[in-house]
């Protein structure tokens, strides 16, 4: 049987023990195989384990650890797997921004504490590299100590951290709106890794 993996998270809980057995990745597909409680079944059989395969279409960008190949051997391994659409994380929106500064930036730490805080706190795979103008913390520091610059660009929630807090310091400053698609890929997380991809199935 193959379903939507979305749809089958929908109605059925994972539940432990849960074993990855391999994982393979072939031009822009994934597949995780894994082993243990039937908790896709309608009615599982406890006393025996079954396999489930995990597959992933036109997958876009990813950053996998280790463990997605090998399992962890210190937790379950689908203990913090997670799949959503990227419309509806916290971070992302149908329109992204860019921000221009006119003034140098005096508490240059703050704008970088406040960012970090949001994409830990809405769970963004993304560094602060991805949004700032900072190829490097020293290079963000000498870029905001000019009169004139690009301070970030993205998503609107996240630039907004940016304005709210260039607004508490009183820094002259402009920005650009473009609108956007909406984006109706799926996000995959796992074991601090994560995924982008079209689509995701469950085949057992």
């Amino acid at each position: 049987m193959q379903l939507e993996l979305i749809d089958l998270l929908k109605n059925r809980q994972i539940c432990h023990p849960a074993k990855i057995q391999s994982t393979e990745f072939r031009d822009r597909s994934g597949v995780i195989h894994l082993s243990g409680y039937p908790w896709w079944l309608e009615e599982p059989d406890g006393n025996n384990d079954a396999e489930i395969s995990f597959q992933f279409n036109e997958i876009d960008e990813f950053r996998i650890p280790e463990s997605w190949f090998e399992g962890d051997d210190f937790c379950e391994d689908l203990d913090d797997f997670t799949i959503e659409p990227m419309s509806k994380t916290l971070w992302t929106a149908c329109s992204d921004l860019t921000v221009y500064c006119s003034a140098p930036l005096d508490d240059k730490f703050a704008i970088l504490e406040v960012v970090d805080h949001f994409l830990v706190t809405s769970n963004c795979p993304y560094e602060l590299s991805d949004f700032l103008n900072m190829p490097t913390i020293k290079d963000f520091g000498k870029i905001t100590s000019t009169s004139s610059y690009q301070i970030c660009s993205g998503p609107k929630p996240v630039c907004e951290q940016v304005v709210t807090e260039l607004e508490r310091q009183g820094v002259r400053h402009s920005k650009i709106e473009h609108l956007t698609k909406e984006d109706d890929r799926l996000i995959v997380r796992l074991h601090g890794g994560y995924m982008i991809c079209r689509s995701a199935d469950a085949v057992f």
